[in-house]
C-alpha cells in the first residue's frame, strides 16, 4: 500500500477507483501517513458492498467521501454509480444506472418484479450480447 500512498502524493491524485480492501486499509491508516492523501477528494469502490460504518470511518478520519459503484464484465465495468452529491445520503446503494442503460428485475418466470428479489437484466450500447 505504500506504493498507492506514494502515487497519490507524487501525482496529486484527486479521485481513485479502489477495491474494498483499500478502503479498509485507509480506514486504519495511522495519523503519521494521512498527509500523503491530502489531494484526494473522493474514492469510488466496487467489487463488494461496503458497510456504512466503514464509509463513515474513512470520512471521519480522512475527510474523504467514499461512493460505491456496481458493474459486470458483460457491461464493460461500471453500470451503476452513486451521485457525487448523494454519497452520504445513499450509503448501501450503488446508485442509479448510467445514462443509456435499461435495467429490469425479473422472477424465475421472466415476469418483471418490483421491490423484491429478482434477476437483474440490462440492455444498452455497452452490454455484450
Amino acid at each position: 500500500m505504500t506504493g498507492f500512498l506514494n502515487h497519490v502524493q507524487d501525482f496529486s491524485i484527486t479521485h481513485a477507483y479502489v477495491a474494498p480492501p483499500v478502503v479498509l486499509y485507509l480506514s486504519k491508516l495511522p495519523q503519521s501517513q494521512q498527509s500523503s492523501l491530502s489531494s484526494l477528494r473522493m474514492l469510488t469502490s466496487g467489487g463488494a458492498p461496503l458497510g456504512e460504518e466503514l464509509i463513515k470511518a474513512v470520512y471521519q478520519q480522512l475527510n474523504i467521501p467514499v461512493r460505491q459503484a456496481f458493474g459486470l464484465t458483460e457491461s464493460t465495468a461500471i453500470s451503476h454509480i452513486q451521485r457525487w452529491a448523494k454519497w452520504n445520503t445513499s450509503i448501501g446503494s450503488n446508485g442509479p444506472p448510467l445514462p443509456g442503460l435499461g435495467i429490469k428485475f425479473v422472477d424465475e418466470n421472466d415476469q418483471v418484479v418490483f421491490e423484491r428479489e429478482g434477476e437483474m437484466c440490462m440492455r444498452g450500447p455497452t452490454i455484450f450480447k
